[in-house]
């Protein structure tokens, strides 16, 4: 019997273009600096902002998503002897949810905050949800926690979650102390 070839662990990877922790060093096509046939996009790669000579696109899911697409078209352009694309895309802005009704968003110059910034943030997330039965499933959960309060659990409650049920009444009368037990002999009066 022959004796397979063990992988490297990943922790003993070379990791390319890159220190440790810090993401992989890409060019404006978002093939790996110094590796050939390697791409890399995402909060993972550190990508030439050519909107801003110098900077790198910061992390987040604005420039994953069209990172993927141009990704995706120069992999295929690659394998068919074509030139690739390079990425640019331009800062938009940014929405965020606070919490109930509050929201903050910049959209290119534009700062809004409040409940209409809170709508604006709300309708921007659900463009991104794929397929319309999603997007009213999603729609129809936004719609109920308007007139109900999330649930919430404490973190108390983690570590022994039984005993908010030994707090009811009837849990009380119904569980076995460690004396049922200990005696089997015994039995509860509402047995």
């Amino acid at each position: 019997m022959g004796r397979g070839r063990n992988g490297e662990p990943a922790g003993q990877r070379k990791r390319p273009a890159a220190g440790r922790g810090r993401p992989v060093r890409v060019t404006e096509y978002l093939s790996v600096t110094g590796v050939s046939n390697a791409y890399s996009g995402g909060d993972g790669a550190a990508v030439p902002d050519r909107t801003r000579p110098g900077a790198i696109c910061g992390p987040n899911a604005q420039h994953a998503v069209r990172q993927a697409k141009t990704l995706a078209r120069n992999v295929v352009a690659g394998l068919r002897g074509r030139r690739p694309r390079p990425y640019r895309h331009g800062y938009l802005g940014s929405v965020a949810t606070l919490g109930h009704h509050q929201g903050v968003t910049q959209v290119y110059r534009l700062r809004l905050h409040g409940f209409i910034a809170w709508l604006i943030a709300r309708g921007y997330h659900l463009i991104w949800v794929p397929t319309l039965n999603h997007k009213a499933r999603v729609l129809a959960d936004w719609a109920l926690s308007t007139f109900f309060h999330a649930d919430t659990i404490p973190l108390s409650e983690l570590e022994d979650p039984e005993n908010e049920f030994m707090r009811t009444p009837d849990m009380r009368q119904s569980t076995r102390t460690p004396d049922d037990v200990r005696d089997p002999g015994h039995r509860p009066a509402h047995w």
